[in-house]
């Protein structure tokens, strides 16, 4: 998407847009253009200024202008500040391209039992005797980008985030360090408007408690109150139906065993650096 806005949402998601996050479609232009004549004034955010970048934010922040403005500030702030995340960021790139292609992020399709997308995260899947967490994180930025580029539906229904700990070692423990952790949360929370609904840990080991603590210090009160170890506990056992996912969302449904190459990884290659100039 890019230039004048055009809705791809269906009926029913225009109305969940009304409903949910105080979208008013006869408003729309005019709260997009209040914006960008803002941005326009902030020489310390060198912003993209299509209608759908402004759009996204507008939705994660439910239409409130000045929230709009302190999430655009934020986001702008935090990849300047993180470099080593937003910076030569080639898809095409031989160790880039291998690190994508681990499935280390990304989202399941349709939708889950409550309307709403989902992204999977696997965190054990990388091998940090040969990637660091820059990279990683790089990595999933990219594929975060992507995915809310494309996926219009996405800032609607809100985002549900499964982490599979799946082969999560200690050795991936160590190469985590809370300054990174930090700078996750506070871009995944403060600067992108992806509006998540949920956190729900799955395969979790024995040292899951000690990277969800960590985690856990950085959250927001409503981010900690969205946090659920669902499958680890209930999957397999009589209050299954308990689980805030429906069953078909078991880790083994989730994604084809063994399966490395997405559609997502395949269709970043083919756009080169199309979303990696300035997303």
């Amino acid at each position: 998407m890019g230039g004048e806005y055009v809705c791809t949402l269906s009926p029913e998601l225009v109305q969940r847009a009304k409903d949910e996050i105080n979208e008013v479609p006869e408003r729309r232009a005019a709260d997009i253009e209040h914006i960008r004549d803002w941005l326009k004034h902030q020489p310390h955010i060198n912003a993209r200024m299509d209608d759908w970048t402004i759009l996204r934010f507008l939705r994660g922040c439910k239409f409130s202008l000045e929230r709009t403005k302190e999430k655009l500030d934020m986001f702008y702030t935090c990849k300047t500040l993180c470099p080593e995340w937003y910076k030569n960021r080639d898809p095409q790139d031989k160790k880039m391209r291998a690190i994508l292609e681990l499935g280390v992020a990304f989202p399941l399709p349709g939708f889950d039992h409550q309307g709403r997308r989902v992204m999977l995260t696997r965190p054990g899947v990388f091998d940090p005797s040969t990637t660091n967490m820059d990279e990683l994180s790089k990595a999933m930025m990219m594929l975060v980008d992507v995915w809310m580029e494309e996926d219009e539906a996405s800032i609607v229904t809100g985002v549900v985030m499964v982490e599979d700990f799946n082969d999560f070692s200690i050795s991936h423990l160590t190469s985590l360090s809370p300054v990174t952790i930090k700078k996750m949360m506070t871009l995944f929370q403060d600067g992108y408007p992806m509006r998540p609904k949920g956190l729900n840990y799955i395969n979790t080991p024995a040292a899951f408690d000690t990277v969800f603590n960590i985690f856990r210090s950085f959250m927001k009160e409503k981010m900690k109150k969205r946090v659920s170890n669902v499958f680890s506990a209930l999957i397999g056992s009589k209050n299954a139906q308990e689980c805030p996912e429906r069953k078909e969302r078991r880790p083994e449904k989730m994604y084809p065993s063994g399966g490395k190459t997405y559609k997502i990884i395949d269709h970043m290659r083919s756009q080169g650096h199309k979303y990696f100039v300035e997303v």
